[in-house]
């Protein structure tokens, strides 16, 4: 499946039924058909620097990044995923914006592991 042509956005709320809509269409794949991708070829294209040393300077070209769906997900996805996740957080932080790590720490701090993982434990 490929995605239509994406178009950006205007309001908050536009971008909650991006998400939605994001969210639905991966939701009808089945385990089989997301399992089926393991190990095959995953081209990605992305604007690149020609010159990566002069990044600042040099024209942009759409370059070719060769993966497995694995391998995308762990050196790619994720580092950009956590990338960004850090810049919000550290502009959020420059515009006085009083949060800290214990503002997430409650969310993943749980002695029940099965909040995150459906392994069928259950406190006692």
């Amino acid at each position: 499946m490929t995605p239509s042509h994406l178009v950006w956005p205007n309001t908050f709320a536009e971008l909650q039924i991006m998400i939605g809509k994001a969210g639905t269409m991966l939701e009808a794949f089945t385990s089989k058909e997301v399992n089926d991708w393991s190990g095959k070829d995953l081209a990605i294209e992305v604007y690149q620097p020609v010159d990566k040393e002069n990044a600042y300077a040099s024209i942009w070209r759409p370059q070719t990044l060769n993966f497995t769906p694995e391998t995308y997900l762990l050196t790619y996805s994720l580092p950009n995923f956590y990338f960004h996740v850090v810049t919000a957080y550290d502009i959020l932080r420059m515009r006085g914006v009083p949060i800290g790590k214990g503002d997430s720490r409650d969310s993943y701090a749980s002695s029940d592991a099965s909040v995150f993982f459906d392994i069928g434990v259950t406190q006692q």
